[in-house]
């Protein structure tokens, strides 16, 4: 260790976390990296939107495709989409099929049509009584704005069975989620549930399913799609150097350059967990949390925030780590925390380590010096 007269010298590792494990109520990754948690690890908050979304079906609509323009750009396998496709037959695409319906649902297998496809409950629907309807509303503020499209008691054909659930679409993260609030009898053993991207287009064709013709869904099951690999990212902490004895020097953490090995996943949110060691054993004051340049909220508190554009950050005397959780996936670039402490009137040289991660993905090791 050095040591000198009139300055600390710090210098920090940062560890990178990632997933390569399945687990019972997680699946994937897909060969492009895709994974999908369930309601053992998701929160199921449904977004009720009859009130005063906006109706784009018809009473007695039977394999319709409803074109609608989106809010903000969504990032879906890294490619930019502005207006999504709904079908009454419980999906979206990003490809105007026109007059072609897929009523008939398949396994996921690439080289099908429909491509860039989002299966939240793909089966042959119909919107059929008279209080059925396919509404959508934005929700939110930018840049963290939800784009949610709400089947609201579509019946299968032939059938009295109504069937109620969501898909949300994320702004800046491009997170998907799908919720389920009401399947009365149809729990998805005639219906497809998962994600597909199209062949013979960069980047590669891929999918990921959760069920296929399986009674694999329920009442208030929440089903998030993340991606899950390998983190690489930048780091650096200002000052790096400091008078001893200074009272409440500021500091910032900056992590930036995140990306994940994929390619096809990189304008996704990618992490929501950083754990800062502390090698001077003083207490920690955060003032300021900004993610991918926009100020969040916090407050010190070692409960998960409540939402995109909030964390939560706690200071443990025992362990001398400074926490900091953020909503699911909430960094997808970048991250700057500055905080406030006591500097020792004691000079050296200290090492520290700083981990990010996502919540979801907690399997295994790297190591950056």
């Amino acid at each position: 260790m050095k040591t000198f007269s009139t300055k600390y010298i710090f210098c920090f590792i940062i560890v990178l976390l990632f997933s390569g494990l399945v687990i019972a109520d997680q699946g994937g990754p897909s060969p492009a990296g895709f994974a999908w948690a369930d309601s053992q690890d998701v929160d199921f908050d449904w977004i009720e939107i009859r009130t005063d979304g906006t109706v784009i079906s018809t009473v007695g609509d039977i394999n319709e495709f409803y074109p609608v323009p989106l809010p903000f750009t969504f990032y879906y396998y890294n490619r930019p989409f502005n207006t999504v496709y709904v079908s009454s037959n419980g999906y979206l695409t990003f490809n105007n099929y026109s007059s072609e319906v897929f009523s008939v649902n398949d396994d996921l297998s690439l080289g099908q049509s429909p491509d860039s496809l989002i299966a939240i409950y793909w089966d042959d629907l119909n919107v059929q009584n008279s209080f059925a309807a396919i509404y959508t509303k934005t929700v939110g503020k930018a840049p963290y704005r939800q784009f949610v499209v709400e089947f609201y008691t579509l019946e299968h054909y032939l059938e009295n069975n109504d069937l109620t659930f969501e898909v949300i679409l994320y702004e800046t993260t491009n997170q998907i989620k799908f919720q389920y609030l009401a399947l009365t009898t149809e729990t998805g053993d005639g219906a497809t549930v998962g994600l597909r991207y199209p062949l013979n287009t960069v980047p590669a064709s891929d999918s990921l399913v959760y069920s296929v013709n399986q009674p694999a869904l329920s009442d208030s099951l929440a089903i998030l799609f993340y991606p899950s690999d390998n983190l690489a990212a930048n780091f650096g902490v200002n000052p790096d150097t400091v008078s001893v004895g200074t009272n409440n020097q500021p500091f910032t953490v900056k992590i930036d350059n995140l990306t994940i090995a994929s390619d096809s996943l990189q304008e996704m949110g990618k992490a929501d967990s950083i754990r800062i060691n502390n090698p001077l054993g003083n207490n920690i004051i955060v003032t300021g949390i900004r993610v991918d340049g926009h100020d969040y909220f916090y407050q010190k508190s070692s409960e998960p925030p409540p939402g995109l554009g909030f964390a939560t950050w706690n200071y443990s005397t025992g362990t001398q780590n400074l926490t900091l959780l953020f909503p699911r996936f909430a960094i997808k670039d970048s991250v700057s925390i500055d905080f406030v402490e006591n500097i020792p009137s004691t000079p050296g040289d200290f090492n520290s380590a700083t981990e990010i991660s996502a919540q979801l993905n907690t399997v295994g090791r790297i190591v950056n010096n």
